[in-house]
């Protein structure tokens, strides 16, 4: 694939639909899972700005409805984040005002739509996207997944401050920049340093993965505990602290997903799409798992952990002409979920207290874990997450 058929299968907004590639698999949306990891459209704007000693946010960051496979973003902001060691992360927009405590469900509402500003980035009524912030939250809060160890660094001199090209927003560090620095970011961690007493236009410290104008590695796996796989469509994070799969299970090779570092196994999983929804996720048995501690500690240790277990949803009547490759309507209430239900196998987790509930934060079930670690979450109740606690 060449790089101007990626950047178009990139696009995050409203006509999203009509700069997609209908031949792709997942149109008439598209799975970054598919693709090799990175955050932008086109430019890198977030991946290499990490600076050596001095603190780093992500500031306003989000995927837009109506893709049905939002679930990935959150993991894929923890995997940046742990890989390049960030401070903070901010997501936008949330609403307050959206929600009316005098209705005994105040967190409904239809999900976002595309409008004046970046209002397809609105999550106040997304429980999917709100799920899977929590427990990749726990992840990036906690650092419970290590960062590169020794990340690469790419200093630019005075020469590239003063050369023409890197007035360009696509130019911007030369072919290095918009190549090389964004894959090594996700292949070894890397950092970045402007340097106007150095003569070179650029130096490098440590290996520099290169990009060849047509692919990059299918298997990426910056630390032990992240993997990135193209091929399988998937993220995955293995570690004491976390055991975490989003991706397409249809590709994955095996009826369950094993965490060796976790102790953890996802098996028998299924997926339950409620009539009338406008793209099935059990087809490509689209997946989002997380257990991860939330204070700190490895699962055997933890004193509180949440475990979450979600694929997609879309408003009633979302419509997508393709001949015209638009989507017609956006679509209202009820938002329509997919369920997903399983069988988590952690022996770690023997004796905590688990509570399953809804995204109105209402008890679904109760119990307590028993000796053989197992915890079933149904995929006929409207589980939103299950909270543990020892």
């Amino acid at each position: 694939m060449n790089f101007l058929r990626l950047r178009a299968r990139l696009a995050m907004v409203g006509d999203q639909v009509a700069k997609l590639d209908p031949t792709d698999r997942r149109y008439p949306w598209y799975s970054g899972l598919d693709l090799p990891p990175q955050l932008c459209n086109d430019v890198p704007w977030l991946e290499h700005n990490r600076y050596p000693g001095k603190p780093f946010l992500c500031y306003e960051t989000q995927f837009g409805s109506p893709s049905p496979y939002r679930a990935a973003w959150p993991l894929r902001i923890a995997a940046l984040g742990a890989i390049q060691a960030w401070d903070a992360a901010c997501y936008h927009y949330w609403h307050f005002d959206h929600y009316d405590f005098k209705k005994d469900l105040p967190y409904g509402g239809p999900l976002a739509k595309p409008g004046d500003g970046a209002f397809q980035y609105d999550y106040t009524t997304d429980e999917i996207e709100q799920a899977n912030m929590r427990a990749a939250g726990a992840i990036f809060r906690n650092g419970l997944a290590e960062p590169a160890s020794k990340p690469t660094v790419f200093r630019f001199g005075k020469p590239a401050l003063y050369d023409p090209n890197s007035m360009d927003y696509a130019g911007s560090y030369g072919r290095t920049g918009l190549m090389d620095m964004m894959t090594t970011a996700y292949t070894r961690g890397m950092r970045l340093i402007i340097d106007p007493d150095q003569k070179e236009f650029l130096k490098t410290e440590g290996d520099v993965t290169r990009f060849n104008g047509f692919e990059r590695p299918s298997l990426i796996r910056p630390t032990s505990q992240i993997e990135f796989d193209v091929q399988r469509s998937h993220l995955k994070f293995d570690a004491p602290g976390a055991a975490s799969y989003t991706g397409f299970l249809g590709q994955y090779g095996s009826e369950a997903v094993r965490f060796d570092q976790a102790r953890v196994d996802l098996t028998e999983v299924t997926h339950r799409d409620p009539a009338g929804t406008a793209f099935p996720a059990g087809g490509g048995k689209f997946t989002s798992f997380t257990l991860a501690s939330e204070d700190g500690k490895a699962l055997d240790k933890t004193s509180k952990a949440v475990l979450t277990l979600v694929s997609s949803s879309v408003n009633t009547g979302l419509k997508v002409d393709t001949d015209k490759r638009k989507v017609v309507d956006f679509g209202k209430e009820p938002v329509l979920v997919t369920r997903v239900g399983a069988k988590v196998v952690a022996p770690a987790l023997q004796g905590m207290n688990w509570r399953m509930i809804d995204f109105n934060e209402r008890t679904l079930a109760e119990g307590t874990v028993g000796a053989d670690g197992v915890i079933v979450i149904p995929a006929d109740k409207p589980v939103w997450m299950t909270e543990l606690i020892r």
